[in-house]
């Protein structure tokens, strides 16, 4: 048996030690360095994705504000619209209302009774029967024809008469 030789064991071992460490130090640093090439590689893949997925909630947040703009210029237009129509209504109502008045002054105060009877006489033949509504002017009827001469029907045929000059009331 032989003696060891303690001292230059000591030696030998801070040698192999300084090796291994050494070596697992150059082995820590590689995989410290693949760690951050791919985490460098994970952050910038997870970047372009960031990117891509702002440029997409960007873009649908434009698609989003014009679809609500349009909606609501259309709603816009939709009550310009209804206030429009209901001025016109309101014209025509105030029109209907004005001819029937004088319609009504003119058949209790003048002869227009008389007038009216002559008409339905004229129309319907001289054998038609004829019925006086008070206040309200007067209905003719002989067989199958009838012939409406009351205050309502007048005011309607008198605005029709009118034709397009009616549409000039609420386009001046």
């Amino acid at each position: 048996m032989t003696d060891l030789d303690v001292p230059r064991a000591r030696a030998d071992l801070v040698t192999v030690r300084s090796a291994l460490l050494a070596a697992a130090e150059a082995e820590a640093a590689a995989c410290v360095a693949e760690a951050e090439r791919a985490s460098d590689v994970v952050l910038g893949r997870a970047q372009v994705q960031a990117n891509q997925i702002h440029r997409e909630a960007e873009a649908a947040g434009r698609a989003d504000a014009e679809l609500r703009n349009a909606i609501e210029r259309r709603q816009a237009r939709r009550q310009a619209r209804r206030t429009e129509l209901a001025t016109q209504r309101a014209i025509y109502d105030e029109l209907h209302r004005r001819v029937r008045d004088a319609l009504a002054r003119l058949v209790v105060e003048s002869d227009l009774r008389t007038r009216l009877a002559a008409r339905a006489r004229r129309v319907l033949g001289a054998e038609a029967a004829l019925v006086d509504v008070p206040g309200d002017g007067l209905v003719g009827r002989a067989g199958e024809k009838y012939l409406d001469l009351g205050l309502d029907a007048m005011t309607a045929r008198a605005i029709e008469g009118l034709g397009e000059r009616v549409r000039e009331l609420w386009e001046a």
